[in-house]
């Protein structure tokens, strides 16, 4: 069996937190999308600006949360 890496075990604590969409920038944590995309559960989604994925998880956790 395989080991887990650091990246793949913040995506199995995401989760288990049933966390289901990260915003962030892409390219800056690309080890952590690369493992992300394996996942069923938690879904990237990207933004072209930093301030704009805040702007993003704000709306989303104001709207669906």
């Amino acid at each position: 069996m395989r080991k887990k890496n650091c990246w793949e075990m913040i995506v199995s604590a995401l989760e288990a937190e049933e966390v289901e969409y990260v915003f962030g920038m892409p390219g800056s944590s690309k080890l952590l999308y690369d493992a992300m995309y394996e996942s069923k559960k938690v879904r990237p989604v990207h933004a072209r600006e930093q301030s704009s994925g805040v702007f993003m998880a704000i709306g989303y956790s104001c709207v669906f949360r």
